[in-house]
């Protein structure tokens, strides 16, 4: 039985005991007043209680939707964890391989790929290392060696110095490889190789097209030529 009925009854039993316990109509009228004016209480108590619980619901959907939004927030900051700790991986690993920079020169620092093999020519190796964990350039204090290794097995170590000779303009890495006389004509190929006094390494090789390869050329052919 709802709270609307169980004041009805009761109302409905106090207008009994008043018909009841009246002799007269004005006791009635009084009586039957009274109820109306509680009824009238009860309409306005039931229209408050229907509010509330509209509002009550209104808040239990709110408070859905906001269990909703928290569990997608938290969901999309796992989610960032994770990118973040594969982000910190990969840089991690990324700042354990030095970066390298080369080139080749000829006389007069003029970059060149090409020499003859007479036993007068000598390409120059020029090479700047850079630690990718703070964009600086590695010298002879931070790196172990710089190595260059030729594909007919041949190896040597570059130098770090200042460039021109006794000045502060640039410094990096050099070796000048004499091509001597008679040298096999061809492409040689080369791989450049620093290590860090950390145990941190970096490889760097030239592409695979003419102009960037290491070339020797025939003296005698170009002679004849």
């Amino acid at each position: 039985m709802t709270t609307r009925r169980r004041l009805l009854v009761v109302l409905v039993g106090m207008l009994m005991a008043a018909t009841a316990a009246c002799s007269d109509d004005g006791a009635l009228k009084d009586a039957q007043a009274e109820i109306e004016v509680l009824g009238s209480a009860l309409d306005s108590l039931e229209a408050t209680n229907s509010q509330l619980e509209a509002n009550l619901a209104d808040l239990e959907g709110e408070v859905s939707a906001l269990g909703e939004t928290s569990s997608a927030l938290e969901a999309q900051v796992s989610e960032l964890e994770r990118e973040n700790e594969t982000l910190d991986a990969t840089l991690a690993e990324t700042a354990q391989t030095l970066l390298i920079q080369a080139d080749i020169v000829g006389e007069g620092c003029m970059l060149q790929n090409a020499y003859l093999n007479d036993g007068e020519r000598k390409a120059t190796f020029r090479v700047r290392v850079y630690d990718p964990a703070t964009g600086e350039q590695m010298g002879d204090d931070t790196l172990e060696s710089v190595v260059v290794s030729l594909s007919d097995g041949q190896t040597f170590e570059l130098a770090y110095g200042a460039h021109p000779p006794d000045t502060d303009l640039d410094f990096f890495w050099t070796y000048g490889w004499e091509v001597f006389a008679g040298y096999p004509a061809g492409n040689v190929g080369y791989t450049i190789t620093a290590t860090a006094v950390d145990g941190r390494a970096g490889e760097f090789e030239p592409f695979n097209v003419a102009p960037s390869l290491l070339t020797v050329l025939d003296a005698d052919a170009a002679e004849e030529a």
